[in-house]
C-alpha cells in the first residue's frame, strides 16, 4: 500500500491521481507504483517515488536533469513524461503506464531465441542478476 504524507507535493499528486495497491517495481532509491487518473479510471500512470534523503546532492541534481530531459522527449520508444512533484522528502515522477511492456531481459532473450531458432528462452540470462 502506498503511504504518503500531506505535503503540498502529495496534495498535488493526489488531486489528479489515485494510488492503486500495485507496486510495479523498486530500485535503490525509489519505488514505482500504479496510479489511475481521477478524471478517467481507465487511464493508468506509473508514479516513481524517490526518497530524497537517500540521495546526495550530486545524485539529486542528476535526477533533476534527467526529469528535464525526459520532459523534452517525444519518441514512440520512450515512455512519455506527464509531470512531477517535489517536496522536502520525496520526488514524484509521473509517466504513462505501459501495460503490455516487457523488461529488457525478456526482450533480449526472446530475440536471441528467435535468432537461434529456439522456441524457449536461453538457460543463461544475458545480464545475470547479482
Amino acid at each position: 500500500m502506498v503511504k504518503l504524507d500531506h505535503s503540498e507535493a502529495v496534495k498535488g499528486l493526489l488531486k489528479n491521481y489515485r494510488a492503486l495497491d500495485v507496486n510495479l517495481g523498486s530500485g535503490a532509491f525509489s519505488n514505482v507504483f500504479l496510479f489511475e487518473s481521477r478524471d478517467d479510471l481507465n487511464v493508468k500512470y506509473a508514479v516513481k517515488i524517490m526518497f530524497k534523503e537517500d540521495l546526495n546532492l550530486e545524485m539529486l541534481h542528476t535526477v533533476h536533469e534527467e526529469v528535464q530531459i525526459l520532459a523534452m522527449l517525444d519518441h514512440p520508444n520512450i515512455v512519455n513524461y506527464i509531470e512531477s512533484f517535489e517536496d522536502e522528502v520525496n520526488l514524484f515522477i509521473i509517466t504513462e503506464y505501459l501495460e503490455e511492456s516487457q523488461d529488457l531481459q525478456k526482450m533480449i532473450d526472446k530475440q536471441i531465441a528467435k535468432e537461434e531458432g529456439n522456441v524457449g528462452s536461453r538457460n543463461e540470462p544475458l545480464f545475470p542478476e547479482e
